[in-house]
């Protein structure tokens, strides 16, 4: 996996540190991934990722507890975020967004052209975080998720402008 600078936040009051994702607080990030996104998350999904040279994958860590993750992957001269996640007692508290600029100032930092993400249609808080990020929707793709069945939007955001 990819390394960046370890790097404090303030956040509702609390001390975050973001930090590579490792074996250590793979556990945490599991349970979030599981409330978060889906069931079917298992311990390997995480393993597969966490040292792929093309990956980027942090956890935001409060002490010694993960409050969220985030998984982003290079794809030639573009990126996208595969996952961004928070713990339940920590949404709303600005931890997502802690992730989210750490990811962008990641693919800033790797001259990337554009990131890419797939949202439920119905996960307004998600698409009102990204949009405050500069994203904004580009395509539908119908039926993507399962259980329950929904339409994903597609988001992009330029990062750097080509040309």
């Amino acid at each position: 996996m990819k390394q960046n600078n370890e790097k404090n936040s303030e956040t509702n009051h609390k001390q975050l540190k973001i930090v590579p994702a490792t074996k250590d607080n793979l556990p945490q990030i599991l349970e979030i991934g599981k409330e978060s996104i889906s069931a079917d998350w298992t311990l390997g999904f995480l393993l597969a990722d966490i040292d792929k040279e093309d990956t980027y994958f942090i956890a935001a860590m409060h002490g010694e507890d993960a409050l969220g993750f985030a998984v982003f992957r290079e794809v030639g001269d573009d990126g996208e975020l595969l996952q961004i996640a928070t713990r339940k007692d920590a949404r709303c508290s600005g931890v997502g967004s802690v992730l989210l600029e750490n990811v962008l100032e990641y693919a800033q930092s790797k001259s990337l052209h554009k990131v890419f993400l797939e949202v439920r249609k119905s996960n307004t808080p998600a698409i009102k975080l990204y949009e405050k990020f500069g994203f904004s929707e580009i395509r539908t793709r119908k039926a993507y998720y399962d259980n329950p069945t929904e339409d994903a939007l597609i988001l992009a955001r330029v990062i750097v402008k080509e040309g």
